[in-house]
Parts: C-alpha cells; sequence; structure tokens
C-alpha cells in the first residue's frame, strides 16, 4: 500500500469572495495530488490552514494533518454545507486526522475545534 503525499502551493492574491459567515480567505491552499486518483487524500498540516481557502474538485479529499498532536482524534470538525463538503474524523474507521470529502459544487467553512487544547481552527472550501 502505497501513500500519495501533495504539494501545496499557496497563492497571496486572486482571493475569492467568502460567502456570508465564512472566514475571509488571506491566501489560496490548492492541493497538487502527486497522483491522479480522488480517492488518494492530500495532506495539509492544521498549522497552514487557519483563514485560507482550500480549493477542490467533487470527490476529492484532503486530510488535515494533525500528526504533532498526541492524540489527533482530539480534533472536533464541523463543515456549514454538507452538500458542498463533509469533514469527520480520520479514514474510515473515525479514529485520526480529520478528512475533508469535495461532495458539490459551492462553498463551506470547515471548523476544526481542539476538545484538549480549545484551539479553533476555521478555513474556506471551494469545491469546483
Amino acid at each position: 500500500m502505497s501513500l500519495a503525499v501533495g504539494v501545496i502551493s499557496v497563492s497571496l492574491s486572486g482571493c475569492s469572495t467568502a460567502q456570508i459567515g465564512s472566514p475571509e480567505p488571506t491566501a489560496i491552499v490548492t492541493p497538487t495530488p502527486t497522483e491522479d486518483a480522488s480517492w488518494m487524500p492530500t495532506y495539509i498540516n492544521v498549522a497552514e490552514l487557519e483563514g485560507k481557502q482550500v480549493d477542490l474538485k467533487v470527490g476529492e479529499f484532503v486530510e488535515v494533518d494533525t500528526k504533532r498532536d498526541a492524540n489527533p482524534n482530539t480534533w472536533m470538525p464541523a463543515s456549514s454545507d454538507e452538500k458542498v463538503a463533509t469533514v469527520r474524523r480520520g479514514s474510515l474507521n473515525g479514529f485520526g486526522a480529520p478528512v475533508v470529502e469535495a461532495k458539490g459544487k459551492g462553498s463551506t467553512t470547515i471548523t476544526l475545534n481542539n476538545s484538549t487544547t480549545g484551539q479553533i481552527v476555521t478555513f474556506a472550501v471551494k469545491v469546483k
């Protein structure tokens, strides 16, 4: 079994307009998978997401890398619009780092709340 690790490109210009209630993105984070397989997640470090926008295509996945946490299962995820993107803890077994899945075109806000530290990370997801 092999895992694909993506590269993150950050653009500081050309920000999209955020939905009402969404954070105004300060930059756009575009996951770039190393293989053409939408079922293989791309990894983005949780420390890079606050206030950013992640652009995805329908069917793509992004795993939020929380490996610096002793227990990545402490991140409680939520999506403001699950028709656009869902977010769950971990992989299929529900344990581990949060995973965002693009479901339909549009924009949504993802909130990750660390139940141990109280840290809250909010970012936008735009699905094309």
